[in-house]
This record gives structure tokens, sequence and C-alpha cells, in this order.
């Protein structure tokens, strides 16, 4: 299983923070992939991106925007 978790292991900022930030994090969400709830800025982030995904490929962002964030509102962190 190790060689198989490392391979698929993709290394981005968010994934650097959480491993200087907590070592244990990292593991559990970089490494394992557990899902974790998101944060109100991720979603607000992802919205965007979606937003403006559409925009780029010539269509409204409204409705991409939309779709994202009631997508992603019931995997908001309420203490956060």
């Amino acid at each position: 299983m190790g060689a198989r978790v490392v391979s698929n292991l993709v290394l981005s900022a968010s994934s650097i923070s959480d491993y200087l930030k907590c070592h244990h994090k990292y593991l559990l969400s970089s490494v394992y992939r557990m899902p974790r709830r998101e944060s109100l800025r991720m979603l607000i982030g992802t919205a965007v991106h979606a937003g403006i995904e559409a925009m780029l490929r010539g269509g409204p962002p409204e409705p991409a925007l939309l779709a994202a964030w009631d997508d992603g509102i019931g995997r908001v962190d309420p203490a956060e």
C-alpha cells in the first residue's frame, strides 16, 4: 500500500502548509486523502474559480458560481 500511496502523491501549496503546521494533518489529508470539511474561504475560492472557468469557456459565470456554492455549502465547517 505504501508505494501506491506515494505514487499518487501530489504536492500543493496547501499540502505543504498542512505539513508545516501539523504532520498528522498532512498525512491524513494529503497521503490518505481522508475527507475533511471545507472552510468558508475554500468554498468561496471554489465558487469563484468555477465562475471564472465558465466565463473563459464563453458562458455566463453566475450559473457555475451558484452551482459550486450550492454544491459545497453543506460541507462547510460551521466552526470556521
